[in-house]
């Protein structure tokens, strides 16, 4: 069973809470219970903080990633372009060699021939 000869807890009553002068009484400074709400929510912004700096370098090296494939790419397409050029280039000068071989195979080889053209 309770015991009810116990003293009410004075702050707990309203006529209390208020001074004999009706003014309310200032809070503590150093409440524990506010120092560690802070401590905590300082462990979370330093957690935050940590977290979007490592979503921020993820990002970078993403991006460093990303530039350097495209300049890997940059530079095979240059050479492909190149080759493509070339084989381009090379494949229209096939025409014109086998059009002088055919022309140095001509037996009837003589001015008017070349004139007319080969």
């Amino acid at each position: 069973m309770q015991d009810n000869t116990s003293t009410p807890n004075p702050e707990a009553l309203p006529e209390h809470a208020a001074g004999a002068d009706g003014a309310v009484p200032p809070a503590p400074t150093s409440d524990p219970t506010q120092e560690a709400t802070v401590i905590p929510s300082l462990e979370d912004l330093l957690k935050a903080a940590e977290l979007k700096a490592a979503e921020h370098h993820d990002a970078w090296l993403r991006a460093k990633a990303e530039g350097e494939n495209i300049r890997r790419r940059a530079q095979e397409d240059i050479g492909k372009a190149g080759k493509f050029a070339v084989e381009k280039f090379s494949g229209e000068l096939l025409a014109v060699k086998d059009s002088l071989e055919a022309a140095l195979a001509n037996e009837n080889q003589n001015a008017e021939n070349l004139k007319a053209g080969v």
